[in-house]
């Protein structure tokens, strides 16, 4: 395996899909074991937060602290309020994040850049003492309605994000916007700044099928040009499901979507990269996920 794929929807997914709240701590096991035998290693399963699509987290995450030879497990955790019960829960990795626009931090956690800033002081501090891993999310790289796309300030705070701890900062197209020539831009900057793209960079691309242009659209183009430029950690969601929680009170937003799984696999591999995944498991997890999701939003909430 020569490139890594981080799950992203159990947390990233399912936090903006209507009616996810009512999945079991069952429905998400069931998923998790299939994305494991499928071949994803790194999950991303819940966040420590408030709202009540990820109420489930600290159980799930306590039924997946003892799993043994499987997948590397995290968590987003907003603030110190919720590093705390992670560290309860027992997690070891957990996921940060910041943004390069003023206008997108209030409007999704009522801060200025600065201010997330100091709310992650305390959070870096609490994981460096019980031995935690960071995970950085960088949002907004591509532009927002007050920041227009600047490759300078996405080197200047991912450096900041690595400074403080994190291991590795995903550079996220939080709007969809992205261009291949604002990806390669971005990676160049960041290479110039003495970062190593390859041990501390991942993407984090949202889709817009809607944008395709020629043979090869738009997400797989920004796919393509950072695997060449460097990039060996990718995200994306099975099914395509979540995107923005912000972006679905904009005016007249559409709807993006995180990067399929599925569809990054296949482009990918494609390039000629070696991903680790059963593409048909992977393909057959997908199917259930979707299946399951539809029936909690007709209100069957069964338990499995």
């Amino acid at each position: 395996m020569n490139v890594t794929i981080k799950e992203m929807v159990l947390r990233d997914g399912f936090q903006d899909e209507e009616g996810s709240e009512r999945l079991t701590i069952e429905d998400r096991l069931h998923f998790i074991d299939g994305l494991e035998a499928a071949g994803l290693r790194n999950i991303e399963a819940g966040s420590f937060v408030r709202a009540a699509r990820m109420a489930h987290t600290p159980a799930l995450a306590e039924k997946l602290r003892d799993r043994k030879d499987g997948a590397q497990f995290s968590y987003l955790v907003p603030n110190e309020k919720g590093m705390l019960a992670a560290i309860e829960a027992g997690v070891s990795e957990i996921a940060v994040f910041v943004a390069t626009s003023d206008d997108f931090s209030k409007k999704n956690i009522n801060a200025t850049v600065e201010e997330s800033f100091a709310r992650l002081a305390p959070v870096m501090a609490l994981a460096k003492e019980h031995g935690i891993r960071v995970r950085g999310y960088l949002s907004t790289v591509f532009g927002w309605s007050d920041f227009a796309f600047d490759p300078a300030r996405a080197v200047e705070l991912t450096q900041r994000l690595l400074s403080m701890g994190a291991y590795e900062v995903a550079i996220s197209d939080t709007s969809g916007i992205a261009t291949s020539d604002q990806v390669a831009a971005v990676m160049d900057a960041l290479e110039a700044a003495g970062i190593t793209i390859s041990q501390q960079i991942a993407v984090h691309f949202h889709d817009r099928k809607a944008l395709a242009t020629g043979e090869e659209d738009v997400v797989s183009q920004n796919v393509r040009v950072a695997y060449e430029k460097g990039v060996r950690v990718f995200d994306a969601a099975t099914g395509g499901f979540g995107g923005c929680p912000v972006l679905r009170h904009e005016p007249g937003a559409p709807k993006k979507g995180n990067l399929d799984t599925l569809k990054l696999v296949r482009v990918l591999e494609g390039l000629g990269a070696e991903t680790g995944i059963d593409i048909n498991r992977l393909a057959q997890v997908g199917q259930q996920i979707m299946s399951r999701v539809a029936e909690v939003q007709k209100g069957n909430a069964c338990a499995r």
